[in-house]
């Protein structure tokens, strides 16, 4: 069998489509833009509008890291005009980056996304014209088609309709709107914002299937159609009389949406195992494939070199910006934004007075999340740092008191990521940094990989493979032996859970973590909220624990290997190298022995608490009464 037929049957076998693991390799020339920046920033003093003098030479310095910041932005800012860019301009965490048109890269998503409550209808695509965002509606039972114009806050602007032709997709390009219809006979058409028509475009014969997505070219067109579990991504020349349609790729997904930036075409597409992102260059043919986020992108629509998309959302529609970074095979977008209150309750059973000390994590500002807002009631005694650098608030709860509350109140914003692996690496291959792999491949009292239980585990891990197929192997071989029924026991080590044979969230992430870590891949545990995705207000929210693994070139990725298993031992992977941006950290590390300062983490890894009465002969009875987790959507949520 040809090593391309080797890779496709072993990525079957794992459940994986091959197209997930399709990279787009670039050269990278970065500069380490963020890191200037912060230079700058403590140089110089905003109080007084000049250089700061609290250390010596630091005027020089300025001077020097001004010079070569500019002169680093000059090789890679691109011209004013779109049509002869040759690099395009992209900001990714600290570092800028320079990539070839052939590349598609765009900058971390805005704060800005959009929730709206459109009239009755099919919402099938966006667009953005003169900074205007525009959503195409189909009309039901062969109704009129709309365009409705949003304002930034989710509110309809106004609506322009337009004759009923199954409206299917609209682009926008220099001063006009041109929109795709169903009907072979309109099937192009050029109007105007008020819903002119001021060209119409005809197909000579009928294309099969429905069609999705159009993207607008000087001197072409682009759709897809799809039939029979394949789209065809069809290109039509701009030329007078009727169009001529020429296929140029096909793919075994359904493209609900396209767009095109360059020369690259962006096919959003789903299959029955995952959502797809199909980057195309048009001039060499070359093909890459990411994984997306488990939603279905219903539009596609770019805006100052930012991509947008459309989908549904509880009754309405959401549009939000994404970034993509093809070199690095991941996908971030799909912002959630909540205010949450947590109450927690300490009850004494009787009037004895009582010392209580309280260890909770407090919400910090992270790579895929923002805090704002926060509030501790009453407030904390310390702030503690942990051996795992989490940040933990201590509070002293009054002792006169037979119940005492907690409560935290904050505001987040979350981003859902994707990583697309590469299979190629092997466990041996890579670089892990030696700090990495000492700290996160030891063992603890919870990942108890010395146990003969374990051991037999990793006794059973395949000798040869890929990184992800050592991964999947141990998720696999742990939700074997882990049954989804009721929460997890009271046990707090990795080898009881196994023993058992049951066990929730907690039970899966002590098994993983002390598997993997016994074969020497660094595995951290997570401790965060699940929060209800409905946007009224809800208690149901959770707390929640899964893992993230070191991944060499990728840093830290995420794994929930109990949402991954099910009570009919069937296992999927639709949560591996997924954050959903519902999932919230609050801890990372690892669960071990409890000693109030370095570590405070294990079995009451969102809070701990110690209690002692005050009258050894009058002891008092205190218990934790739960946690209620409140969590909605502010009503500012879109300019948040």
């Amino acid at each position: 069998m040809s090593g391309l037929g080797s890779w496709i049957c072993f990525l079957q076998s794992r459940r994986l489509n091959p197209g997930t693991f399709l990279h787009a390799h670039a050269s990278v020339s970065q500069y380490r833009w963020g890191a200037y920046m912060s230079f700058l920033r403590q140089c110089w003093s905003a109080d007084h509008k000049r250089i700061s003098s609290r250390w010596p030479g630091q005027a020089i310095a300025f001077v020097v890291v001004v010079i070569l910041l500019f002169a680093n932005t000059c090789i890679v800012w691109p011209p004013d005009t779109a049509e002869n860019d040759s690099a395009l301009l992209i900001l990714l965490g600290s570092g800028l980056s320079a990539r070839t048109e052939s590349q598609l890269d765009f900058r971390d998503p805005e704060r800005l996304f959009y929730s709206a409550a459109l009239p009755e209808g099919y919402a099938m695509d966006i667009a953005f014209h003169q900074h205007q965002l525009i959503v195409a509606l189909q009309g039901k039972n062969r109704q009129k088609d709309q365009l409705i114009f949003l304002r930034t806050n989710g509110s309809i602007l106004k609506s322009t309709d337009l004759p009923a032709a199954s409206l299917a997709a609209i682009d926008s390009w220099q001063d006009n709107l041109y929109i795709l219809n169903r009907v072979q006979s309109r099937l192009i058409q050029q109007i105007n914002p008020a819903g002119q028509v001021l060209q119409t475009w005809q197909s000579p014969s009928r294309i099969a299937g429905k069609l999705y997505g159009l993207a607008v070219q000087q001197n072409a067109f682009y759709t897809s159609s799809y039939q029979d579990g394949i789209s065809t991504v069809w290109r039509m020349d701009r030329v007078s009389g009727p169009l001529k349609p020429r296929a140029i790729y096909q793919v075994p997904a359904k493209i609900h949406a396209l767009q095109l930036r360059e020369n690259t075409l962006v096919l959003a597409g789903q299959t029955d195992q995952e959502n797809q992102l199909h980057l195309l260059d048009l001039n060499g043919r070359k093909q890459s494939v990411l994984r997306m986020p488990p939603y279905t992108n219903m539009g596609l629509a770019l805006r100052e070199n930012r991509l947008w998309a459309m989908n549904q959302y509880h009754g309405a529609v959401r549009l939000f910006p994404f970034s993509v970074d093809a070199a690095q095979g991941v996908v971030t977008g799909g912002p959630l934004v909540r205010d949450v209150q947590i109450r927690v309750r300490f009850v004494n059973h009787n009037t004895n007075p009582y010392q209580l000390d309280y260890w909770v994590p407090r919400p910090v500002t992270g790579e895929l999340q923002e805090i704002n807002n926060v509030s501790i009631s009453p407030p904390p005694a310390s702030l503690l740092t942990d051996a795992e650098q989490n940040e933990w608030a201590h509070i002293q709860l009054p002792a006169s008191r037979s119940v005492n509350e907690v409560q935290i109140s904050f505001q987040i914003r979350s981003l859902s990521r994707v990583w697309t692996l590469d299979p190629s690496i092997k466990l041996a291959d890579g670089s892990i940094p030696s700090a990495i792999r000492t700290w996160h491949t030891r063992v603890t009292s919870a990942f108890d990989y010395d146990a003969p239980i374990v051991k037999k585990i990793i006794g059973g891990l395949p000798n040869q493979g890929s990184y992800t197929d050592q991964l999947l192997s141990i998720q696999d071989k742990v939700n074997d032996l882990l049954t989804v029924n009721g929460p997890s026991g009271p046990e707090k080590q990795a080898s009881l859970f196994l023993e058992k044979g049951e066990g929730r969230c907690y039970a899966h992430t002590l098994g993983v973590a002390a598997v993997a870590r016994g074969a020497r891949i660094p595995m951290r545990a997570i401790g965060g909220l699940n929060i209800s995705q409905s946007a009224e207000a809800v208690e149901d929210s959770s707390v929640h624990t899964w893992n993230q693994f070191w991944y060499p070139g990728q840093g830290w990725v995420d794994m929930d290997s109990v949402a991954d298993d099910a009570k009919n031992g069937q296992h999927s992977s639709d949560h591996f190298a997924y954050h959903p941006a519902h999932y919230w950290i609050t801890f990372r590390g690892a669960y071990d022995r409890i000693d109030y300062q370095s570590s405070l983490a294990n079995r009451g890894w969102y809070g701990i608490y110690r209690w002692q009465s005050i009258d050894p002969k009058n002891k008092a009875r205190v218990k934790k009464e739960g946690t209620r987790i409140r969590s909605v959507e502010p009503s500012n949520v879109a300019s948040w």
